[in-house]
């Protein structure tokens, strides 16, 4: 999983990378505050991993139709194809006689 981020130059704790992407990934994505409160992480760390995101490419924020001051993240095409990436890489091998038992369609922390 490491090496998949590394691959794509994102660098920091994985398993923060994939839980901001996956909320991200909700249908009309997620406000900071909500990914803040499920993160259970102090703001400046959050903010900071967003921002990182956002300047690879792999997050957008956009102000909230409904209210301005409402910022929501929002997972890019990259972000996507990265998450993909990710579950891929989470799958367990399997022997090649084998059908699989098992599929993670897809990863959800939300």
């Amino acid at each position: 999983m490491d090496s998949v981020l590394g691959g794509q130059g994102v660098a920091g704790n994985s398993g923060r990378v994939i839980f901001v992407l996956d909320a991200a990934n909700k249908p009309g994505g997620r406000t900071q505050k909500q990914i803040l409160e499920a993160a259970n992480l102090p703001k400046d760390v959050v903010s900071k991993l967003i921002g990182s995101l956002a300047s690879a490419g792999l997050l957008m924020s956009q102000r909230a139709p409904e209210d301005a001051r409402i910022k929501r993240v929002l997972i890019t095409e990259s972000g996507r194809k990265l998450l993909s990436q990710v579950t891929a890489a989470l799958q367990p091998p399997r022997p090649k006689e084998l059908e699989p038992v098992l599929k993670i369609e897809r990863l959800s922390l939300f």
